[in-house]
């Protein structure tokens, strides 16, 4: 657990569907992972973090973010069947500060707030009821 460190205001993830999401001015809560598609546990947590954004939508954003190119991910998510709205690009430059990390995958949970509450490292099941319950309780005040 981290504690409510700002979401730095310059951090912005680029969906493969070409939305551009400034996550501190999108005031819903966020769930952000970091992975990359070479990366065995990152790819083994995606289906979870997919159904928690089933379950969560559209309450709560939850994005799943490479720094790897574009074209890298939209080949990745169209071999893997994956929905490319669910996937971004985000700039290596703003994986610092609080965003720093030496791992992945890591997931940053981020209040509606903008404030960083937790910080996830490695591989973790996003479906389980009591993590979407948990992270469902982002939306009271």
């Amino acid at each position: 657990m981290v504690g409510a460190a700002p979401l730095p205001p310059d951090i912005d993830v680029t969906t493969l569907t070409g939305q551009r999401v400034a996550l501190a001015e999108d005031r819903r809560p966020l769930v952000l992972n970091l992975f990359a598609t070479w990366c065995p546990p990152c790819v083994a947590e995606i289906p979870s973090l997919l159904r928690l954004r089933e379950a969560v939508a559209p309450d709560i954003k939850v994005l799943i973010a490479s720094n790897e190119s574009v074209d890298t991910l939209w080949k990745w998510t169209s071999q893997n069947a994956y929905d490319p709205a669910a996937f971004g690009h985000i700039n290596p430059t703003a994986i610092q500060g609080a965003l720093a990390t030496d791992s992945i995958p890591v997931t940053w949970i981020v209040d509606s707030r903008g404030h960083i509450v937790d910080r996830v490292l490695g591989a973790h099941a996003w479906d389980r009821d009591s993590v979407v319950h948990a992270v469902r309780s982002l939306l009271k005040p």
